[in-house]
């Protein structure tokens, strides 16, 4: 699938239909959209002949805008999912037999970027207690 560089908020506001419209200036068709606000910017930097195909060309695009909307939607709950798996096993590990430190140095070759709050936490022990095993 192609990816428009739109931010989300971007995306969201070219969903929508009533954001868009064409202008006749007198010689040429313009295709303008409304994001930021309420100013009319030039999307089409090349004018039509006649309405039917900037009008074409809005269906299309506001298809196409949806359905990536839509992908990175789904992209994103999958980041939520993979956290709360990453999550769960972490806590397999805190929960487990082993000593605290061996568990600190599994939870650490996890997941390194961890934040050594959360892992006080995760361990029930207190972050001066983290740091004396480091």
């Amino acid at each position: 699938m192609d990816i428009t560089s739109w931010s989300n908020q971007d995306l969201k506001a070219l969903c929508n239909p009533n954001n868009h419209k064409i202008m006749y200036d007198g010689f040429e068709y313009w295709w303008f959209h409304k994001i930021h606000g309420n100013k009319w910017e030039l999307h089409h930097i090349k004018g039509y002949s006649n309405w039917k195909k900037p009008y074409g060309h809005i269906k299309f695009w506001l298809h196409k805008y949806a359905k990536e909307l839509a992908e990175r939607h789904v992209e994103e709950s999958l980041s939520i999912l993979h956290d709360m798996l990453l999550h769960d096993k972490l806590l397999k590990i805190a929960r487990g037999n082993m000593k605290t430190k061996r568990k600190i140095q599994e939870i650490l070759s996890m997941s390194p970027g961890v934040d050594i709050t959360y892992l006080a936490a995760l361990l029930n022990i207190s972050r001066q207690a983290i740091y004396r095993h480091l």
